[in-house]
């Protein structure tokens, strides 16, 4: 009964029907699973802290189940888009040692968590150590292209990342094509940058993070330049289609900042 709630995509009512299953039963088979369930659906609901608790509870009490691996990896996640990306790093760590099978999972995460913190030579490593184990990985090969951004090589970060752009239809090509035009945007390239941007919206239509991302960028290209009209545009533009997100509350910021 509760997976059939969970699978209508009801959440609110699978959190009681879950937590209910889990008070009852007397079978640890399903167990892990059930919380597994629980916590995409305080995910889905926005109960972020509720979602976390419930995956370590999977790490902590099921240790050797193969649902642990994948409750680490959604530690990971969850910690670094909320900002906390120590934890984050200790989430990937604790996946690398216990999980052979996501190590490179793991490295990536944990280069994307020390990127965060600006521990931009850990990163590298760890970013060079998942390619060492997969080098076909294109979420290393993203991550190696933003460790040469923050160190001003942007003839190196494009050779990561405009292969990946170009070839890649998945979440991993629009973050590489969005990086293409913060590279141009660093070197005051505006209109070249712009072009990029938009290429994010064109070929990446589906991943509203990046899209978001590339108009807010894009305004601020056209803020440099002077062209306030065409930037208020964009931003007024992001705010109606893209609500929700952090480059609305950064776009609504930047109009009132701005007085556009």
């Amino acid at each position: 009964q509760a997976l059939n709630v969970f699978q209508r995509g009801d959440y609110e009512n699978a959190i009681g029907e879950f937590r209910q299953y889990l008070r009852v039963t007397n079978s640890e088979d399903l167990m892990p699973e059930a919380y597994s369930n629980l916590a995409e659906s305080y995910r889905q609901t926005g109960q972020v802290d509720q979602a976390i608790e419930t995956y370590r509870t999977i790490v902590n009490e099921f240790p050797e189940q193969e649902m642990a691996s994948s409750a680490l990896t959604s530690l990971g996640t969850l910690n670094y888009e909320k900002g906390a990306y120590a934890e984050a790093h200790s989430n990937y760590s604790e996946l690398f040692e216990s999980s052979p099978r996501f190590k490179q999972e793991a490295l990536v995460g944990m280069g994307r968590a020390s990127l965060a913190r600006d521990q931009v030579a850990k990163a590298k490593e760890e970013f060079e150590s998942a390619l060492e184990i997969n080098p076909n990985s294109e979420s290393a090969k993203v991550g190696l292209g933003k460790v040469a951004i923050q160190q001003n090589d942007f003839e190196t970060a494009t050779s990561y990342l405009e292969p990946i752009a170009e070839q890649s239809t998945t979440e991993v090509g629009a973050e590489a094509q969005f990086y293409l035009g913060e590279i141009l945007q660093k070197q005051e390239q505006y209109n070249a940058a712009i072009e990029e941007y938009g290429k994010v919206k064109v070929l990446f239509e589906a991943f509203d993070i990046w899209v978001s991302r590339s108009m807010y960028n894009s305004a601020e290209c056209h803020l440099r330049m002077g062209n306030r009209g065409e930037a208020m545009t964009i931003l007024n533009s992001l705010i109606d289609t893209y609500p929700g997100t952090e480059a609305e509350q950064r776009a609504q910021a930047l109009l009132d900042q701005a007085d556009l």
